[in-house]
Parts: structure tokens; C-alpha cells; sequence
């Protein structure tokens, strides 16, 4: 309960969270630092519906990372056209492409956390690899579960998933969470309640798919009953976490008040 209360009362837009993530570890000075930030979060400006929000962190992107908007711009309209079946000569190269675009900053973060402060452990016995969508980090987190250290951990991986785990072990964090527990736990809090809620809402839709389906094929009423029970189930949970996401909201007006 009391790390759901710090959970709610910090927590931030999780687009600007991603941003705060990602943007910590660049420097500014390397351009090579500056494109993989570009590919990390221009996916998740892309997929903004409205056009007012993703002309705002266009221009936040650009001015974080000191260079023209129009350079942003070009690079979306690329993100855009590029397809899935681009191929690339070295394997190496693919491997790091593919965790740029496809990569979660709040998956990564969590991951970061839970690796480089192992006191965090029992703060994530909520989480399970299913909330994981990017397939490193689920594998990572699923053999983290049964791993005592990074370094047991890292016998358990393959070339590709070692080099990725290097990357959450080294990853640098803000000045204020490195220095501050109760930070962090707040961090892994937020972390948490995010990953859960995109992990309901995908459950959800999964569910929904199926009964309509199964009405369209006038599917057997016990099966559809089984499955609209577990839809209540996933919709209780999601409730749950609008809820606490509702009180963070119903205090700030509290207390501007």
C-alpha cells in the first residue's frame, strides 16, 4: 500500500517518462548517442493519434537533443516508410537496430533497477515475464526470477541476451536515484504500475477478440461464460490500477484548491 501511495502521488505521463529515461543517458557532445535516442522514442511519437501531442514532443525531442526540428521531422517520415523486411549485412548491426526501435525505456528501466539494486527484488513479485513485451527484457526478467546474481544470471544467456544485460547493469541513472532508496523504490513503483496496465489493456483486447468471434461462430455458452468470467477478471485489474491513478489526480486538485 505505501509504495502504491508514492507510486500514484509521483507518478508522470508515461511518454514523459520514456523521455526522461532515454534522454538521461545521452551525451549531448556524441551524435551517436543522439540517433539511438531519436530511435527509441520516435516509434512512441509516431503512434500518437493526436497531432497537437506529437507536434509537442517533436519539438521537446529537438530541443532536448539540440538539433533542427526538421531533422526530427525527416526522420519520423522515415520511421514511417521503413518496413520490417529490411535487411542488413551484419548480423551484429541488426541485433543492435532491432533493440533501438523495438526497445521499452520503461522496460529497460525497470530491468535497470531490479539488476543494479538487488534489494529491489521483493518489490516485483507482482511483475511476471508475460508484462514484458519486448522479447530481450521478457527473457532477461524470466531468468532473473531464478537467478541469485547478475552473474549467475549471465551463465543463463545467450551472445545476444549477454550483451543486452551488459547494457541494463551499465546503464547510468539520474544523480537523484542513484543516491536515493526511497527513489528508486518509487521509480520501480511507477515502473511497475505501467507495465501492468499495458499488460490488462493487451489481455483485454485479446479477450474481446475471442467472445466476438465466438459469437459470430455461436460458440458453446460454457466456453463463452469461462471467457467472459476471465474478462472480468483482467477488467477488475485495469480498473484497479485507473483507480490509483485517479487518486494521484483527485489529490493534485486537493491541492491546488
Amino acid at each position: 500500500p505505501a509504495l502504491w501511495r508514492k507510486l500514484v502521488e509521483q507518478a508522470m505521463p508515461i511518454l514523459d517518462f520514456a523521455f526522461q529515461s532515454v534522454i538521461s543517458n545521452v551525451d549531448i557532445n556524441k551524435a551517436q548517442d543522439k540517433s539511438l535516442a531519436v530511435q527509441k522514442l520516435l516509434p512512441s511519437i509516431r503512434e500518437l493519434k493526436d497531432p497537437v501531442r506529437q507536434f509537442h514532443y517533436l519539438q521537446k525531442l529537438a530541443r532536448e537533443l539540440r538539433i533542427e526540428e526538421s531533422t526530427i521531422r525527416t526522420a519520423l517520415r522515415e520511421d514511417k516508410a521503413i518496413g520490417r523486411s529490411r535487411k542488413l549485412d551484419r548480423p551484429a548491426e541488426q541485433s543492435r537496430l532491432v533493440r533501438g526501435l523495438g526497445s521499452s525505456p520503461i522496460e529497460e528501466h525497470c530491468l535497470a533497477l531490479l539488476l543494479q539494486y538487488p534489494e529491489l527484488r521483493p518489490l516485483a513479485g507482482g511483475l511476471s515475464a508475460e508484462d514484458f513485451e519486448c522479447t530481450e527484457n521478457r527473457e532477461v526478467f524470466a531468468k532473473w526470477q531464478h537467478s541469485s546474481d547478475v552473474s549467475g544470471l549471465e551463465t543463463e544467456l545467450d551472445a545476444g541476451l549477454r550483451e543486452h544485460l551488459c547494457c541494463l547493469v551499465g546503464r547510468v541513472f539520474p544523480p537523484g536515484t542513484g543516491e536515493s532508496e526511497g527513489t528508486r523504490r518509487s521509480e520501480l513503483g511507477y515502473c511497475i504500475l505501467r507495465l501492468k496496465e499495458k499488460s490488462y489493456r493487451k489481455l483485454e483486447t485479446e479477450k474481446e477478440t475471442i467472445l466476438e468471434v465466438e459469437r459470430e461462430k455461436g460458440g458453446i455458452s460454457s466456453e463463452l461464460s469461462k471467457l467472459q468470467e476471465q474478462g472480468i477478471g483482467s477488467a477488475q485489474q485495469l480498473q484497479e490500477v485507473f483507480e490509483k491513478k485517479g487518486k494521484r489526480q483527485w489529490i493534485q486538485l486537493r491541492e491546488k484548491a
